[in-house]
């Protein structure tokens, strides 16, 4: 089986072990994780994708960024490129490709281009490697700015794998965050401030509870 053969067989999957998921108290636990992250509190600039269908739910933490008074990105997808918006309210969406909410078109983007960055995904596994959706957005976006961000997927704990197989170009996050607590990516060291939180920590294989 090829490798993309396999990231195929594994989207399925993925796709239906998340969509079995009871999601309300996870995505609440995920969601509070988040917020309560040193990276997150230490930046007033968030990027993060706008949940879809049964994603890991992303309006608390966007609801309350716009609340604490940070500036908050989202997505736009534009033939094979994506660019970050700035919204101030759910006024400033309309529906985009496949009906995913996208930030209204405005004449410039955030010229900084940094900050702590909320990435969607299929599946994941304890190395902090990531497929995704095979668009390749995220990993084209983060190979010209990762130096800029530090990123965290979500995802629940259904979506994760033992190993997956992964090509050169694919972006890994720096932790992967899930209802039972955080991966943390054995490179990472802390862009915005070093890695920390109340939740249980991942290293590899073993687990903290």
């Amino acid at each position: 089986m090829s490798l993309q053969e396999e990231k195929k067989r594994i989207r399925i999957e993925a796709k239906k072990r998340r969509s079995l998921v009871d999601r309300e108290k996870k995505d609440l636990r995920i969601a509070e994780t988040v917020l309560h992250l040193k990276e997150y509190q230490e930046t007033d600039q968030i990027y993060t994708y706008v949940s879809f269908r049964d994603e890991v739910d992303t309006s608390v933490i966007i609801e309350t960024s716009w609340r604490r008074g940070k500036h908050v990105f989202c997505p736009v997808v534009s033939g094979n490129e994506m660019e970050f918006f700035q919204v101030f309210s759910w006024d400033d969406f309309l529906p985009g490709m496949m009906g995913i909410l996208e930030p209204r078109r405005q004449k410039s983007t955030d010229i900084k281009r940094e900050g702590f960055m909320l990435m969607p995904g299929l599946a994941f596994d304890w190395e902090c490697r990531r497929i995704g959706y095979g668009g390749g957005y995220y990993d084209r976006y983060l190979q010209k700015y990762k130096e800029k961000f530090v990123t965290a997927a979500l995802a629940y704990s259904e979506q994760m794998w033992e190993q997956l197989p992964t090509e050169e170009l694919d972006i890994r996050p720096d932790m992967i965050i899930t209802e039972e607590g955080i991966i943390n990516g054995f490179n990472y060291n802390g862009a915005i401030g070093k890695k920390s939180s109340s939740m249980p920590e991942y290293n590899g294989k073993h687990r903290k509870e």
